[in-house]
């Protein structure tokens, strides 16, 4: 028994809330809570009830925030459904109170359920909707007439809308707080990156990493940063604190702004500026100009406010300490320091600063080299991951595309073609090809004027020999081509076998790109790639003399029978049809006999040629054997099989052919077969084109014949 009454107490303590709005929804659905109803006292409790136990959620959810308790997702899914619950069960109770449908606090559930969209999840704030609909049709019962009905499906109306413009309302926000979120995080980069590139950092790379170029030098650029900050930071922090200085500041030249901005401070004042300023003027403009360290005392007293570049506002200052930064007898910057003390900085002082700024410089130089040995690690280890790579390749189109992926994970190019030399030393053909300049020119031939790739090809060695060109209108490799624009250039020659037999064509918009280093390592990839190119053309020459023709260049017999079977049952998947036609030389036993088999040759060509122009690209054009001939044609029924074998016969019949004994002519008769009318099956198709072929042989020959027409 006492267990009983623990349990009910714990119950009723943790779900008093849910009983409380559950109560309410019986009340309202079973008709106790009307509009206008004469005993408002009853109505009057029950909204105390629901108030004090909202003020009571209210209270308890602050709370729970100031202490920063994090509920699980299962009981902060109930607590965001109890606060739902009592929020539409008390604004429920009120309209009713005050009217039904036609009180003026309607308009209420409408900014609910936006609210309910806005701030709840799915599940709570669909649950909220559907029981704020649910009351709203269950009050038309204490309404009467067309008038009042149409009210009501106004009201559920309006408050499913506010519910949808809720929703977007959220998601818009969603949207708007993502956009700026990744626009301050695109700013934040791009200012990391600024930052390291005035102190030349970037540009490296990180060895072991399998990420981009791109992203490995941004890491290493952010991690230099991170570095050199810290360490400028502390010595910094360490002179003001030692000097008690209100302010010490390393200005930094902007080349590319010609004016100065902070890299870094450490500071006591509130009025120093964030944003860059003018060099030419001022205190600072003095030191640049002149070179050398300036230390003034008795500042306020002798100079106004506003002459510190660095501050923008009243800052008091006694004195006054600037010291070039140098690097190789360049100015980088000018570390600066003032103090209220008037009296102007000892020589003793004014050389801990030199020191001081000699080793800010060292700093960055020393964080320059190791990044500089991270590069060269980075590279090396990609030339040997390039080197691999192409020694996998045996495809054409695979020792381009490795070419181009080898060379790309040592260097970042804009344009890059490979080319092949052809017999008469003056085409190229694009194998492939990448960028602006070489758009639309895979598998095309070029002329090739007098230009930097005919002197590369000539002297068997790559050009320019700095990868840059002396002047923009320089001819690389015609004059049709423009590399206006590219700011390092380097064409490779393609050496195999001491011969010469093509180029690597490489173009990027950024200066210097191609060092000594990387133009050693590229031209050993060139290398491989000439080897691997060489390979590959020979691997195609063997593939093509596998499956062609040797007399014809048609597709032999072998290869025939492979892709007939290919189509047939492309055919069978596509429900299409798909026509084979057998033609022979008529009387071609003659032709030898009597012209010679050179010249018999010549017509077995000819006759070739023209079913291959005939032909389509999709279609297959082989030589069955000897004097016979066959051709595959896709989607072409019977009708248009007879067409294309008329437009053939026609065209050989027209033919002239000379020999030392004359002109002579000749003839074809061809045989027809089509699937699926005359057979499923490749074997069964030939036979029947057969059998029409010698139907016509048999019957005058020169002529066309369909199987299904002699069958």
């Amino acid at each position: 028994m006492e267990k009983l009454i623990y349990t009910l107490k714990f119950g009723l303590s943790r779900w008093w809330m849910f009983i409380i709005s559950l109560s309410t929804g019986v009340l309202l659905f079973a008709g106790y809570i009307k509009p206008n109803r004469e005993r408002n006292l009853f109505a009057i409790t029950i909204l105390a009830v629901l108030a004090f136990a909202l003020t009571v959620k209210i209270f308890d959810k602050w709370k729970s925030n100031l202490i920063g308790v994090k509920n699980n997702r299962r009981a902060k899914l109930v607590d965001e459904l109890e606060f739902v619950l009592l929020l539409v069960m008390g604004n429920a109770v009120l309209i009713q109170y005050t009217g039904g449908h036609q009180s003026y606090l309607f308009p209420v559930n409408y900014a609910i359920s936006a609210y309910l969209a806005a701030f709840f999840s799915m599940s709570v704030s669909m649950a909220g909707l559907l029981l704020q609909l649910g009351i709203i049709f269950a009050s038309s019962r204490f309404s009467s007439g067309q008038a009042a009905d149409k009210i009501i499906y106004i009201h559920a109306g309006m408050v499913f809308m506010f519910y949808v413009l809720g929703f977007l309302a959220l998601r818009l926000e969603k949207m708007l707080l993502e956009k700026k979120f990744r626009r301050d995080l695109q700013e934040h980069t791009r200012d990391l990156k600024n930052k390291a590139h005035d102190y030349r950092l970037m540009g490296t790379a990180i060895t072991g990493n399998k990420k981009t170029r791109d992203e490995v030098e941004d890491l290493l650029g952010y991690a230099s940063l991170d570095t050199v900050q810290e360490n400028i930071y502390f010595t910094l922090h360490l002179l003001g604190e030692s000097f008690a200085l209100t302010s010490i500041v390393l200005l930094w030249f902007e080349q590319k702004s010609n004016k100065m901005v902070i890299k870094e401070a450490s500071t006591r004042s509130d009025f120093i500026k964030q944003n860059e300023f003018d060099i030419k003027k001022g205190i600072i403009g003095s030191i640049l100009k002149n070179g050398s360290v300036l230390s003034l005392g008795e500042f306020d007293s002798r100079y106004k406010i506003g002459t510190i570049p660095y501050y923008n506002g009243p800052q008091e200052v006694g004195s006054f300490l600037g010291v070039p930064v140098f690097e190789q007898n360049q100015m980088r910057g000018v570390l600066c320091a003032d103090r209220k003390n008037p009296r102007p900085f000892t020589m003793e002082q004014v050389q801990i600063f030199k020191n001081a700024s000699k080793q800010i410089m060292r700093t960055i130089i020393t964080q320059r080299a190791f990044n500089a040995i991270e590069k060269t690690k980075f590279e090396q280890e990609k030339f040997f991951e390039a080197s691999t790579m192409m020694n996998k390749t045996l495809g054409l189109d695979e020792v381009v595309q490795s070419a181009f992926n080898s060379v790309s994970s040592i260097v970042k190019f804009d344009n890059a073609a490979v080319m092949q030399m052809e017999n008469d030393s003056r085409t190229y053909r694009v194998l492939g090809c990448s960028g602006e300049i070489f758009q639309d020119l895979e598998n095309k031939k070029l002329e090739v004027e007098r230009s930097l790739l005919s002197m590369v090809m000539e002297n068997r060695h790559y050009m320019p020999s700095d990868g840059r060109l002396r002047k923009e209108s320089q001819k690389v490799i015609n004059s049709e081509l423009n590399f206006s624009g590219m700011k390092s250039v380097l064409v490779l020659p393609l050496i195999s076998s001491d011969k010469v037999i093509g180029a690597f064509v490489l173009a990027s918009s950024q200066r210097a790109l191609f060092t000594y280093q990387r133009r050693e390592m590229l031209l050993v990839i060139a290398n491989q790639v000439a080897v691997a190119l060489q390979n590959a053309l020979m691997f195609e020459k063997l593939e093509q003399m596998a499956t062609t023709d040797g007399l014809t260049g048609l597709n032999n017999h072998r290869t025939f029978q492979e892709k007939f079977e290919e189509m047939i049952q492309r055919a069978k998947r596509n429900n299409n049809p798909v026509s084979i036609i057998i033609t022979d030389i008529d009387k071609f036993k003659s032709v030898n006999d009597t012209y010679g088999h050179p010249v018999g040759d010549i017509v077995i060509k000819k006759v070739a040629s023209i079913l291959k122009n005939q032909a389509r690209n999709i279609d297959l054009v082989a030589r069955y054997g000897g004097e016979e001939f066959a051709v595959v044609v896709e989607s072409t029924d019977s009708e248009g099989a007879k067409i294309l074998g008329e437009r053939i016969r026609n065209e050989v019949e027209a033919q002239i052919f000379d020999s030392s004994q004359g002109q002579f002519k000749t003839s074809l008769s061809l045989g027809i077969a089509t699937y699926p009318q005359d057979g499923s099956h490749k074997q069964t198709l030939i036979e029947k084109a057969d059998n029409s072929l010698y139907y016509a042989k048999e019957h005058g020959r020169n002529q066309v014949v369909y199987y299904g027409d002699i069958a």
